[in-house]
Order: structure tokens, then sequence, then C-alpha cells
């Protein structure tokens, strides 16, 4: 198994150094270059060594003009080894999977770098696609098949420079999450699988490391289980010293190294940092082993329970606090990999682990929320009654490894729910409905086809009605009862997209009808009512709204034509109303400028008219800093050609 993060896979191997053999093939396939019968000095005269430093110095371009001269340079100039450098220099990232599945070959380099080059043009073209929300479905789908090498092309423009780079940014860090949730979700799929194999069963956290990858698209994690490794390392080393061999005393003395008191100067590194610097180096360098005789510290976050990071094994280890599910895996993880027999248990309205068999004397239930406390069965049960009210062995039985990854997928889905987070809404429901696929003969089948049809609105939510469609066909050819008529919400799902694309292929000319729309698409505004500030994303030659809200907002009574003057769509700054979208009547709107509104720098190479709202980077390319209109971008430019 492998994460896809940008730098999480498997690396290319060291540059391969010549063999005598391989110097010698090498001289016998450069043919020498010959003037009436006398050989002349060429390129094969170069000692390989000389001729490797000297080639070395050149860039991919000057290596590809070499190869035009002739065959003797093209020969040299196609040097499996020089491509080796070039390849590794320029990219970390090379996964496991596809024409490079088995070990490199000298030979494959060449082409390794053809193929990456073709894949980072695909993958800019298809970046241009996503403003065009007609092509945004496929264009996601084309970018996650391209496969996890174009992660570092996603990286690099989601670090352009330059306040017009930002809508670049932001589609860049969308595709991303949206191609590492395909491709999780198809780990996701296999990974109860892989767990079936010797060198994974210990690795209870794999699920789990998925759905903290989600959050965090490109961000390194396999520090995690290097380090969940280790820590399996310094308990066998602290039982060898403490001479226990295993049973209850080995599973306190693993429950007192993660959760007993950290030793002095252990505050925790990562308590600060955001997802994206928990990764890496950065990741690496915040996960310490706990000095000897001390603990780790990690405590159940009573306060902070509902934040997702809680979920997050990565945020779990730097910050120190996690919920039940999440510490309890980490405990189940090491415990394993030292080779005691801990099962997770997928208890209701809590989550704990269990050592030993059914009814053995040493069977104890460990609260990893609670310091790691032992339990017995009786005891395990009190608590179940007192949480649900009644109490069954099954409860307590142990959780395969997809039970504990769909619970944890659970528990972000009702979270993201309720705080309308829908873009990782979908991208965990994808996770949840990998391990819970609909199948009529399920377990989980009701479940899954409600989080089927969670995932199809979530989907029309965020006007990705292909994607809505998808999953109502796929729903539809299950055969799985649900709530409500199939057909009927698929047809007032096209209905609704024909409408969308209507609206979406309706440019906006700037006709004689027209003519009284006074302000342009990217005109940073204020309402001279109530202040708020914004930007206009559209215009109407008239008020297009219902009679009911004209009534309502007293449009008619508005002075300069009430509802026959034109009316403007606006994103709202977020420093004024949280992400609202506002419908405003021209007499209603003061446009702002940089000699109106004289500059109040928010800090260094921020711009003082820029609008927060977290549409404005989907449908800007930036704002200059000398300017006081954001830039349309390519669909916005085609809606309003004359704006």
């Amino acid at each position: 198994m492998v994460l896809f993060g940008s730098k999480a896979l498997r690396q290319a191997p060291p540059i391969p150094r010549p063999s005598f053999q391989e110097e010698a093939e090498h001289a016998a396939t450069h043919p020498q270059i010959t003037t009436a019968g006398v050989a002349c000095p060429t390129i094969n005269d170069i000692p390989m060594p000389t001729l490797e430093k000297i080639l070395g110095l050149l860039s991919a371009t000057d290596l590809a003009r070499c190869a035009t001269v002739c065959r003797a340079w093209r020969a040299s100039a196609t040097w499996s080894p020089l491509w080796s450098c070039l390849c590794q220099a320029r990219w970390v990232v090379w996964s496991v999977g596809d024409w490079h599945s088995k070990p490199f070959k000298h030979t494959e380099w060449p082409a390794a770098w053809r193929k990456r080059l073709q894949k980072e043009k695909q993958c800019l073209e298809l970046l241009d696609d996503l403003v065009w929300p007609q092509r945004h479905h496929a264009t996601v789908r084309a970018i996650a098949d391209l496969g996890p090498d174009i992660l570092e092309c996603l990286e690099m423009e989601a670090q352009r420079p330059g306040s017009l780079q930002e809508g670049r940014r932001c589609w860049a860090v969308k595709a991303a999450a949206r191609a590492q949730a395909i491709w999780c979700s198809q780990q996701m799929h296999e990974a109860p699988e892989a767990l079936r194999l010797p060198e994974y069963q210990s690795q209870i956290e794999l699920g789990a490391l998925l759905v903290a990858q989600i959050h965090a698209p490109f961000a390194d994690l396999t520090p995690v289980p290097r380090f969940l490794d280790q820590l399996a390392e310094e308990l066998r080393r602290r039982l060898e010293e403490a001479d226990i061999t295993g049973g209850l005393p080995a599973v306190e003395m693993l429950s007192e190294m993660l959760f007993g008191k950290a030793g002095p100067g252990a505050a925790s590194n990562g308590a600060s940092m955001t997802l994206t610097d928990l990764s890496g180096s950065a990741l690496e360098a915040s996960l310490k082993l706990p000095a000897p005789g001390f603990g780790m510290g990690l405590q159940g976050d009573s306060e902070g329970y509902y934040s997702p990071e809680n979920s997050l094994l990565q945020h779990v280890l730097t910050a120190g606090k996690g919920i039940p599910i999440s510490l309890a895996i980490i405990h189940a993880a090491v415990g394993r990999r030292a080779g005691l027999p801990i099962s997770c248990v997928n208890m209701p309205r809590h989550f704990m682990n269990r050592f030993g068999d059914y009814n053995h004397p040493d069977e104890r239930f460990i609260d990893a929320f609670d310091g790691g406390k032992m339990l017995t069965r009786s005891a395990a049960m009190a608590m179940l009654m007192t949480f649900t009210g009644r109490a069954s062995a099954e409860d307590l039985a142990p959780a395969t490894p997809d039970r504990v990854w769909y619970r944890c997928c659970y528990n972000l889905i009702s979270l993201y729910h309720n705080t309308r987070s829908l873009p990782t809404l979908r991208s965990v429901l994808d996770l949840a409905l990998a391990l819970s696929p609909l199948d009529v003969s399920g377990t989980y089948n009701k479940i899954s086809a409600d989080l089927c049809m969670l995932r199809a609105q979530i989907a029309t939510g965020l006007d990705d009605f292909s994607g809505a469609l998808d999953t109502i066909q796929e729903l539809d050819e299950s055969g799985m009862p649900v709530d409500g008529n199939l057909e009927e919400l698929a047809s007032n799902l096209q209905h609704i997209k024909a409408s969308a694309e209507a609206d979406w292929n309706r440019r906006r000319y700037r006709t004689e009808e027209a003519a009284r729309v006074q302000w342009r698409v990217g005109q940073v505004m204020k309402h001279r009512k109530f202040g708020y500030g914004g930007v206009i994303i559209g215009w109407n030659y008239r008020c297009m709204q219902s009679e009911e809200w004209i009534i309502a907002m007293g449009v008619d009574r508005l002075p300069d034509g009430g509802c026959e003057q034109p009316f403007y769509q606006v994103l709202v700054d977020g420093r004024d109303r949280a992400d609202a979208t506002t419908y405003v009547a021209q007499c209603n709107i003061e446009v702002c400028s940089m000699l109106s509104h004289p500059p109040q720098l928010q800090g260094q190479g921020r711009h003082h008219l820029t609008v927060h709202h977290e549409k404005v980077p989907e449908m800007f390319e930036g704002i200059a800093v000398d300017a006081s209109t954001y830039t349309l971008n390519a669909f916005l430019r085609w809606q309003y050609p004359d704006d």
C-alpha cells in the first residue's frame, strides 16, 4: 500500500554508475567518423567519466538538440544515466503502477522523461478547462486518470506567486483534492484485502491515513506509519528492559508509553501547525519518541471533541489530543506491531480496544480516550448499558478493519453535514462508499443507499450535475430500495442541469438594450444602504427574480425605475457577511476605486480592495496590485465579452 501524496510515493532508485562492461558496450555501439580512411577524433574518443561530466552539465533541451546532430551524438545524448539525473532532479514522486511498477531499467529513463512531460502538459491543459462549469466533472476524472504522478505538477501550480495567479492556485488545489479523493477511494476499496497480507496485518491505521490524506492532498503522510514502527520498537525495548514477555503487563506498558505523562520539554511541536504543514519533513520533525521513563501524553480532547482534526492521525500524534477512535487506532497499531493481539471494538456511542479472547481471564477492554483505562467485560457491559440502555455481547465483538474505517468516515460525515462543508463531505462520502459498495445482499445496504443519495445531493449543491446523475444511475443499477422515485429524481436533475447549462451558455453582450448597464463584472463595490462590500459577478438588464421576491424586497419602490433597472449578482465580502451572494439594484451600488478608497494594505502583497469570499478565485484570475477591478477568468470573459 502507498499513500498518494506529494513526496509520499516510492522514489526513484539512486543514480546508476556505469560498469566497465557498460562502458565497453557504449564504445562499441558508437561508430567512429572517418575521413579518407583515417579515423578522426569524435565524441566517442572522450573517456566515459569525462563525457558523463560534460553532458551532465546540459539541460534536457540541450541534450535533445545534441541528439539531432548525428548517430554518435544521439547515442551519447540519450544515454540513460544522464536522463536519470534529470528525472530525479525535476521530480521527486514516482508512483507504483503502470509502466514503472517494476524496478527501473537504464533504458527507461529517456522514456520516463517524455512520459512525465506529456502528463504535465495534459494536466496543465485540463487545469485550464476546470473554470468551465459544463466541463468540470469530465475534466476532474481526466486529471485523476493521469495518475498520482501529476500531484507535483498541481502542487507547483498551487504555489504560483503573483496576485493574478489566485484563480490558478485555487483550481490547482481543487483539482488535487478531487483527484486525491478518487485515488484514496480506490485504495480504500482495496485496503481491507491488503490487510490479509502478512506485511500489512498490523497496519490497522491504513484506512485512517487515507481519511487524513483527503484533508491534505499534497501532504506526505508516510512519516506516520514509520513513527508507529518506531513506537513499537520502543515498546519492545521497554518490555525487554522490564523483563515483560506479554499479557496484561505488556498492555499496561503500551498504555503507559502512549498516554503517560510526557517528559520535560516534550510539548507538542505540531499543535499550532496547519494540516498542510503537517507533512513530510515538518511532520517527521514533530514526531518524537517519548523520553525514557515518560510517555507521549496522548489524551482525549473533551473540549474540541467535534473538531475534524481530532480524527486525523497526523494531527493527533502531533497535537497530543484526539477522540476515542483515533486514539484507539494508534493504540492498536503500535500494539499489533509489537506482537500484542489487540483488536478494535465498534461499541455504540464509544470506541474501545480489546485484549485477549472472549471470556479469557486476561480479557480486557481498553478505553484509549480515558488514558488507557482497562475494564473487565462486566464493566464494559455496564458502560454500554449507561450509553445505550441495552447491553449485547455483539456490541463488544472485535470489529473488522473496514468497519473501523467506516466509522471514521461516518463520524466526519455527520460533522461536515452539520457544518455544510460540501467539498470535504463529498470526499469522505466517496471513502465510505468505497468501504460499503452498493450491494442488495450487503449488511449496510440501506445506509449505503442513503449515503449515495446524500452524495447526489452534495454534487447537485456543488453544481456538479453530471456527478449527481452518475450517482443516481449507479444507485438505480444496483437495485437497492430507496426512498423516492429515482426516475423522477433523475428527470428533475436533467431539467436543473439543462437550465444551468442554458444560463452558462448565455452570453451577455452590451447591446442597445443593455446600454443602461452601468457597471462591469469584476468591479469592487459597496452597497449604498447596507454598507457591505463585494465584487460584481454578473448582471441582468432588469430584475429577474420572482414576483414574490420583488414584492418582499420592495423593489418597485426603488428609484431609477424599480425592477426595470439593471440588477447585479454580487459576492459579498466575508468580513461583512459570511460567504453570502446578493442581488443588488444598480441604484444601490457604489463602485470602489483606488482614488475613492485610499490604500490600506492588510499585509505584504495584499491588495486593499481584495474581497474575501471562497468563490472569488473560482471566478477571477485575481486583482492587480494597482487595479480596482478583478481580472475575469476564461469562462466569465466568454459570458461577458464586453466587460
